[in-house]
């Protein structure tokens, strides 16, 4: 994977301060006159920078317009001619840069050198390109006589220069071939053709060649495996009910479809799910119950905020465990005798 540019983490990044961006950009008016000139801007973004040194050129020309921005960020590690920069530079930059106290952008003029039609590229020779029209055109010339359509292929064959038909025994033995590949592949395309030492594209050429073979019925390919991620549980549930409001509007009752039998298995497994469910967190909550009263002197209020939760919390779980455990004898408060 190719490397990210750092400039291009700094342009994507707002900072909670100013920075120092150098930007290069084309000036031009009605008349087509271009010059080039690069610039300090102080701005907490890029895209600020850029806004910033549009709206004062705006102000100071109105008749001019700018294009072509570019620009890259100063900081610790940036190298000015091969070497990072030094006090006196950076302090350089600090005054140069806009906005200042004088309200002054300024610039320094970029001479084009000669021949360049803006300051990226030269301008290139292009007579020798483009599409030609009749007998100079590069298909009539070359491909005249020598291409078939996609759909006059079939029980045809490229031999040399020219198209041939296709041998019924040759056909036959490269059916055979592909036949076996999807066999061990299970209809893959993909896999098969790599195990023939063919591109897929190449694979699939050489299927409609062959005549009298349904490829897709025969052989049909694996469904596709879908990476997309699960919707979340909250959009779930909110798919599922706009779901079962469109049934019950059209009188589709909810487990309408099963039998009595089903319904009453269903519901013993609902049952048991919610009782093993209960169990767990008995399993769970007693031993900490235990532990928050043993350190809180048996105080319901205290063991409650050991355990950082609400004191209903606590209350309900004793009450709900109190055919397990004695809470009042086994860990009695010491609030509940008083006389």
């Amino acid at each position: 994977m190719k490397k990210q540019s750092i400039q291009k983490k700094f342009r994507n990044t707002t900072f909670g301060f100013h920075q120092y961006w150098n930007l290069h950009y084309t000036e031009y008016d009605s008349g087509g006159l271009e010059k080039d000139y690069a610039v300090f801007i102080k701005a907490k973004s890029y895209k600020l920078a850029k806004s910033i040194l549009s709206q004062k050129i705006t102000e100071d020309m109105a008749g001019v317009k700018i294009k072509s921005i570019q620009g890259a960020m100063f900081h610790k590690d940036y190298k000015y001619e091969g070497l990072r920069l030094n006090l006196e530079q950076w302090n350089q930059i600090r005054e140069a840069a806009f906005p200042n106290i004088a309200n002054v952008l300024y610039k320094n003029h970029l001479p084009r050198p000669k021949g360049k039609w803006n300051r990226f590229s030269y301008p290139r020779d292009l007579s020798h390109m483009g599409f030609k029209k009749g007998k100079e055109n590069w298909s009539t010339i070359n491909r005249k006589g020598k291409t078939l359509a996609p759909e006059l292929r079939e029980g045809k064959i490229w031999r040399g220069d020219k198209w041939v038909v296709w041998d019924k025994e040759d056909m036959l033995k490269t059916k055979n071939l592909i036949v076996n590949a999807f066999i061990l592949h299970d209809n893959n395309r993909s896999k098969s053709a790599e195990y023939l030492g063919l591109s897929r594209g190449v694979l699939y050429k050489t299927m409609k060649m062959i005549q009298n073979t349904d490829w897709k019925k025969e052989y049909p390919p694996p469904k596709p495996f879908s990476n997309a991620r699960p919707a979340c549980k909250k959009l779930r549930s909110k798919i599922q009910k706009r779901i079962m409001a469109e049934r019950k509007a059209n009188g589709i009752g909810a487990f309408a479809h099963i039998t009595k039998e089903q319904e009453a298995k269903r519901l013993k497994k609902l049952i048991a799910t919610k009782h093993a469910q209960l169990q767990k967190s008995i399993s769970k909550n007693i031993p900490l119950i235990k532990d928050a009263l043993k350190n809180s002197n048996n105080i319901r209020r205290d063991a409650a905020k050991f355990l950082n939760v609400k004191n209903s919390w606590l209350q309900k779980w004793m009450i709900k465990t109190k055919h397990i455990i004695d809470w009042s004898k086994d860990y009695p408060s010491p609030y509940c005798c008083r006389k």
